[in-house]
């Protein structure tokens, strides 16, 4: 199964719901993200920087929303 149909899957979206919005990304950042081969796709140097960033803005999101809990319960 391709990389695309397992996203889509687990986004419970068409998988060229999910090709569509890689490629809006893509042209949204300049860069390509996905190196598409057959039957493989793997990501490029931009998409493995873009990857860890969007990883720790994550990270940084779960811990705000865990300290604004925090916060409120020691009110």
């Amino acid at each position: 199964m391709f990389a695309a149909q397992h996203a889509a899957r687990a986004l419970d979206v068409a998988p060229a719901v999910v090709t569509k919005q890689v490629a809006d990304l893509e042209a949204h950042l300049g860069a390509r993200l996905l190196n598409r081969t057959t039957p493989r796709m793997s990501l490029t140097e931009a998409g493995e920087t873009y990857l860890e960033h969007a990883r720790q803005i994550l990270t940084d999101v779960e811990e705000a929303e865990a300290a604004a809990s925090r916060s409120v319960k020691e009110l």
